[in-house]
Protein backbone atom coordinates (compact mmCIF):
# COMPACT_ATOMS: atom_id res chain seq x y z
CA UNK A 1 0.00 0.00 0.00
CA UNK A 2 1.93 2.77 -0.98
CA UNK A 3 1.94 6.25 0.64
CA UNK A 4 -0.65 5.45 3.20
CA UNK A 5 -1.91 9.22 3.33
CA UNK A 6 -3.20 9.25 -0.05
CA UNK A 7 -6.10 6.90 0.57
CA UNK A 8 -6.93 7.38 4.48
CA UNK A 9 -9.33 9.68 5.75
CA UNK A 10 -9.74 10.86 9.53
CA UNK A 11 -12.67 9.07 10.79
CA UNK A 12 -13.60 12.03 12.47
CA UNK A 13 -14.84 13.34 9.34
CA UNK A 14 -17.07 10.74 8.84
CA UNK A 15 -20.27 10.40 9.58
CA UNK A 16 -21.22 7.44 11.14
CA UNK A 17 -17.60 7.57 13.43
CA UNK A 18 -18.30 8.16 17.00
CA UNK A 19 -14.95 6.91 18.36
CA UNK A 20 -12.50 9.58 18.88
CA UNK A 21 -9.76 6.71 19.88
CA UNK A 22 -10.10 5.57 15.99
CA UNK A 23 -7.81 8.47 13.67
CA UNK A 24 -8.03 6.32 10.79
CA UNK A 25 -10.21 4.61 8.33
CA UNK A 26 -8.61 1.18 6.64
CA UNK A 27 -7.91 2.63 3.09
CA UNK A 28 -10.19 1.35 0.47
CA UNK A 29 -8.25 0.94 -2.46
CA UNK A 30 -8.74 -0.64 -5.96
CA UNK A 31 -5.97 -1.33 -8.12
CA UNK A 32 -2.78 0.98 -7.73
CA UNK A 33 -1.03 2.76 -10.83
CA UNK A 34 2.79 3.25 -9.96
CA UNK A 35 5.05 4.71 -12.34
CA UNK A 36 8.84 4.91 -11.46
CA UNK A 37 12.01 6.23 -12.43
CA UNK A 38 14.98 6.54 -10.66
CA UNK A 39 16.53 9.81 -11.28
CA UNK A 40 20.70 11.09 -10.81
CA UNK A 41 21.86 14.74 -10.48
CA UNK A 42 24.66 14.67 -13.33
CA UNK A 43 26.87 16.83 -11.46
CA UNK A 44 26.99 15.14 -7.38
CA UNK A 45 25.45 11.69 -8.47
CA UNK A 46 22.55 12.15 -5.90
CA UNK A 47 19.91 9.60 -6.50
CA UNK A 48 16.42 9.50 -5.74
CA UNK A 49 13.08 7.88 -6.95
CA UNK A 50 10.46 9.74 -8.85
CA UNK A 51 7.39 8.20 -7.99
CA UNK A 52 3.88 9.26 -9.62
CA UNK A 53 1.03 7.11 -8.59
CA UNK A 54 -2.57 6.40 -9.71
CA UNK A 55 -6.03 5.19 -7.72
CA UNK A 56 -8.53 5.11 -9.84
CA UNK A 57 -11.01 4.04 -7.12
CA UNK A 58 -9.12 5.19 -3.93
CA UNK A 59 -12.81 5.42 -1.70
CA UNK A 60 -14.70 6.51 -4.42
CA UNK A 61 -12.17 8.90 -5.85
CA UNK A 62 -9.52 9.23 -8.80
CA UNK A 63 -6.15 10.14 -7.03
CA UNK A 64 -3.22 11.30 -8.40
CA UNK A 65 0.01 11.84 -6.52
CA UNK A 66 4.01 12.65 -7.59
CA UNK A 67 6.75 12.21 -4.60
CA UNK A 68 10.23 12.59 -4.98
CA UNK A 69 11.70 9.77 -2.13
CA UNK A 70 15.69 9.32 -1.34
CA UNK A 71 17.46 6.90 0.90
CA UNK A 72 18.20 8.44 4.45
CA UNK A 73 20.05 7.08 7.61
CA UNK A 74 19.46 8.61 11.07
CA UNK A 75 21.75 6.69 13.37
CA UNK A 76 20.95 3.31 12.67
CA UNK A 77 17.79 3.71 11.20
CA UNK A 78 17.64 3.21 7.37
CA UNK A 79 14.65 3.68 4.98
CA UNK A 80 13.63 6.75 2.90
CA UNK A 81 11.88 9.99 3.04
CA UNK A 82 9.61 11.99 1.08
CA UNK A 83 11.42 15.46 -0.17
CA UNK A 84 7.91 16.81 -1.26
CA UNK A 85 4.89 15.39 -2.43
CA UNK A 86 2.35 16.91 -4.91
CA UNK A 87 -1.50 15.13 -4.81
CA UNK A 88 -5.36 16.03 -6.20
CA UNK A 89 -6.84 14.86 -3.01
CA UNK A 90 -7.40 16.87 -0.23
CA UNK A 91 -7.92 13.66 2.24
CA UNK A 92 -4.98 12.47 1.14
CA UNK A 93 -3.13 16.00 1.66
CA UNK A 94 -4.49 16.59 5.31
CA UNK A 95 -4.48 13.25 6.24
CA UNK A 96 -0.49 12.72 5.21
CA UNK A 97 0.13 16.26 6.68
CA UNK A 98 -1.69 16.47 9.88
CA UNK A 99 -1.01 12.81 11.03
CA UNK A 100 2.16 11.49 9.42
CA UNK A 101 4.28 14.50 8.82
CA UNK A 102 4.16 13.84 4.91
CA UNK A 103 5.50 17.27 3.28
CA UNK A 104 2.16 17.46 0.71
CA UNK A 105 1.19 19.73 -1.61
CA UNK A 106 -1.80 20.34 -3.55
CA UNK A 107 -1.23 20.40 -7.65
CA UNK A 108 -3.50 19.58 -10.84
CA UNK A 109 -1.66 16.09 -11.78
CA UNK A 110 -3.33 15.05 -15.68
CA UNK A 111 -2.19 11.54 -16.84
CA UNK A 112 -2.64 11.31 -20.66
CA UNK A 113 -1.77 8.17 -22.61
CA UNK A 114 0.07 7.97 -25.63
CA UNK A 115 0.99 5.75 -28.49
CA UNK A 116 4.12 4.37 -26.42
CA UNK A 117 3.28 5.47 -22.75
CA UNK A 118 2.67 7.94 -20.83
CA UNK A 119 2.77 11.44 -20.16
CA UNK A 120 2.27 12.89 -16.77
CA UNK A 121 1.84 16.77 -15.88
CA UNK A 122 1.61 18.33 -12.53
CA UNK A 123 0.51 22.18 -12.56
CA UNK A 124 -0.17 24.37 -9.66
CA UNK A 125 -3.91 25.27 -8.85
CA UNK A 126 -5.59 28.44 -9.95
CA UNK A 127 -4.24 30.65 -7.20
CA UNK A 128 -0.98 30.46 -9.10
CA UNK A 129 -2.25 30.18 -12.67
CA UNK A 130 -1.65 27.11 -12.61
CA UNK A 131 2.13 27.10 -13.53
CA UNK A 132 3.99 23.98 -14.54
CA UNK A 133 6.07 21.85 -12.22
CA UNK A 134 6.72 18.88 -13.46
CA UNK A 135 6.39 17.07 -16.91
CA UNK A 136 7.45 13.37 -17.57
CA UNK A 137 7.51 11.27 -20.55
CA UNK A 138 7.51 7.33 -20.33
CA UNK A 139 7.60 5.23 -23.32
CA UNK A 140 7.68 0.88 -23.20
CA UNK A 141 10.62 -0.94 -24.24
CA UNK A 142 11.60 -3.87 -24.03
CA UNK A 143 15.47 -2.79 -23.17
CA UNK A 144 17.06 -4.57 -19.96
CA UNK A 145 19.14 -1.99 -17.96
CA UNK A 146 21.63 -2.86 -15.46
CA UNK A 147 20.49 -0.05 -12.63
CA UNK A 148 20.58 -0.81 -8.85
CA UNK A 149 17.56 0.52 -7.61
CA UNK A 150 18.18 1.84 -4.09
CA UNK A 151 16.78 0.18 -1.15
CA UNK A 152 14.01 1.61 0.01
CA UNK A 153 12.39 0.57 3.02
CA UNK A 154 10.89 2.40 5.50
CA UNK A 155 9.13 5.81 5.61
CA UNK A 156 11.11 8.35 7.71
CA UNK A 157 8.76 12.12 8.04
CA UNK A 158 9.86 14.93 9.82
CA UNK A 159 6.61 16.31 11.69
CA UNK A 160 6.86 19.64 12.72
CA UNK A 161 4.04 21.28 15.08
CA UNK A 162 3.95 24.74 14.94
CA UNK A 163 3.71 26.87 18.57
CA UNK A 164 0.31 27.77 19.32
CA UNK A 165 1.78 30.69 21.37
CA UNK A 166 4.86 33.05 21.66
CA UNK A 167 5.72 31.18 25.21
CA UNK A 168 5.80 27.84 23.77
CA UNK A 169 8.13 26.09 21.38
CA UNK A 170 7.56 24.35 18.18
CA UNK A 171 7.92 20.84 18.40
CA UNK A 172 9.54 18.64 15.52
CA UNK A 173 9.34 14.46 15.81
CA UNK A 174 10.52 12.16 13.53
CA UNK A 175 8.20 9.33 12.62
CA UNK A 176 8.46 6.14 10.74
CA UNK A 177 5.67 4.54 9.16
CA UNK A 178 6.56 1.10 8.02
CA UNK A 179 8.69 0.52 10.50
CA UNK A 180 5.98 -2.13 12.61
CA UNK A 181 5.82 -4.20 9.92
CA UNK A 182 7.84 -7.28 9.82
CA UNK A 183 11.58 -7.49 7.75
CA UNK A 184 11.35 -8.36 4.27
CA UNK A 185 8.10 -6.93 3.79
CA UNK A 186 6.60 -5.11 0.65
CA UNK A 187 8.15 -1.64 0.47
CA UNK A 188 5.92 1.27 1.16
CA UNK A 189 6.95 3.12 -1.88
CA UNK A 190 7.62 0.39 -4.24
CA UNK A 191 5.31 -2.40 -3.29
CA UNK A 192 5.55 -5.72 -6.07
CA UNK A 193 3.43 -5.18 -8.74
CA UNK A 194 0.78 -7.69 -10.05
CA UNK A 195 2.22 -6.32 -13.88
CA UNK A 196 5.05 -4.35 -14.23
CA UNK A 197 6.74 -2.87 -17.65
CA UNK A 198 9.88 -1.59 -18.12
CA UNK A 199 10.42 1.69 -20.10
CA UNK A 200 12.29 4.71 -20.62
CA UNK A 201 11.30 8.17 -19.09
CA UNK A 202 12.32 11.75 -19.57
CA UNK A 203 11.96 14.46 -16.84
CA UNK A 204 12.16 18.05 -16.96
CA UNK A 205 11.11 20.12 -13.75
CA UNK A 206 10.23 23.79 -13.90
CA UNK A 207 10.52 26.61 -10.98
CA UNK A 208 7.65 28.09 -9.27
CA UNK A 209 7.60 31.23 -7.01
CA UNK A 210 7.44 28.52 -4.06
CA UNK A 211 8.50 25.44 -5.60
CA UNK A 212 12.38 25.54 -6.79
CA UNK A 213 12.13 22.02 -8.19
CA UNK A 214 15.13 23.05 -10.57
CA UNK A 215 16.96 22.44 -7.51
CA UNK A 216 17.39 18.72 -8.20
CA UNK A 217 19.00 18.93 -11.73
CA UNK A 218 20.91 18.74 -13.84
CA UNK A 219 19.18 15.01 -13.73
CA UNK A 220 19.52 12.29 -15.84
CA UNK A 221 17.17 9.41 -15.54
CA UNK A 222 18.71 5.77 -15.50
CA UNK A 223 15.89 3.82 -15.41
CA UNK A 224 11.99 3.45 -15.19
CA UNK A 225 8.88 1.57 -15.11
CA UNK A 226 5.35 1.18 -14.54
CA UNK A 227 3.41 -1.29 -12.66
CA UNK A 228 0.14 -2.44 -11.83
CA UNK A 229 -0.22 -3.12 -7.83
CA UNK A 230 -3.59 -5.02 -6.85
CA UNK A 231 -4.50 -4.50 -2.77
CA UNK A 232 -3.44 -7.44 -0.56
CA UNK A 233 -4.14 -8.36 3.14
CA UNK A 234 -0.84 -10.04 3.08
CA UNK A 235 0.65 -6.26 2.82
CA UNK A 236 -0.28 -5.35 6.53
CA UNK A 237 -1.13 -2.28 8.16
CA UNK A 238 1.65 -0.01 8.43
CA UNK A 239 -0.64 2.45 10.74
CA UNK A 240 -0.56 6.26 11.89
CA UNK A 241 3.66 6.14 11.89
CA UNK A 242 6.45 5.21 15.34
CA UNK A 243 7.75 7.83 17.29
CA UNK A 244 11.52 7.76 16.43
CA UNK A 245 12.58 10.92 18.23
CA UNK A 246 11.22 14.24 19.45
CA UNK A 247 13.10 17.64 20.35
CA UNK A 248 11.75 21.52 20.63
CA UNK A 249 13.21 24.29 18.52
Amino acid sequence: MPLPGTCSVPDLLRPESSDPSRSLHPPQRGFYRPCAAVVANVINADLFVLLMGWSPDCEGYNVHEIAINAPVKWENHTGNTTLIEYIDSDMGLITGCEVCGWPKKMSDIVWTETATGWSITANKLKDQKGIPLMKIEYKTSNSASNVKWPEMGPVYLVKRIPNASPTVLPLKQLVCVGCNLPQGSASLIMPPPTKETKGTATVKFFDGPHDPLTFFGPIKVLDAKMSITEPSSKDGDPGLGELIYEWKE
